[in-house]
C-alpha cells in the first residue's frame, strides 16, 4: 500500500476502480494486506444502508480475523465474501455475533454491536 494508511488505499482504489453499478455508488471492496496484517471493507454510498460499519466490522472480526490468525487466508476470504453476500441479500445468516469466527445458520436480528472501525489487525 506504498506508505499509505489502509483506509486512504481502499478509498483510493474505491474511488479509482468505482466499484459497482454507475451512478448508484453500490461497490463493495476488499482489501487485504497480509504483510501489514491489515484488512478493510469499503463500501459505496448506495449500500450504507444494508452493509453497515458495524456488520463490516463483524464480518471482519468474527469470520476473517479468526481463519487468517489461522494461516487460512484462502478460507477467510472465501468466508468473507460469503458473509458479506449474506448481509447484502438480507439473511445475515453467515455473520457470527458470538466472537468465534464460527458461522451461524440463523440471522441474528436485533443484535446490536458497536460501531466499530473497519480495520482489523490481524
Amino acid at each position: 500500500i506504498a506508505g499509505d494508511s489502509i483506509e486512504e488505499f481502499a478509498l483510493r482504489v474505491f474511488e479509482s476502480w468505482k466499484p459497482g453499478q454507475k451512478g448508484r455508488d453500490n461497490g463493495v471492496l476488499v482489501v487485504v494486506v497480509p504483510q501489514d496484517r491489515k484488512m478493510r471493507i469499503e463500501v459505496g454510498y448506495g449500500l450504507e444502508g444494508v452493509l453497515t460499519d458495524a456488520a463490516a466490522s463483524r464480518i471482519i472480526r468474527n469470520v476473517m480475523t479468526p481463519r487468517f490468525k489461522a494461516g487460512d487466508y484462502e478460507r477467510g476470504i472465501a468466508e468473507g465474501l460469503a458473509a458479506l453476500v449474506a448481509q447484502l441479500e438480507g439473511s445475515g445468516a453467515a455473520l457470527p455475533a458470538d466472537g468465534r469466527g464460527e458461522s451461524s445458520d440463523r440471522a441474528a436480528p436485533g443484535i446490536q454491536a458497536p460501531d466499530l472501525p473497519l480495520v482489523e489487525r490481524i
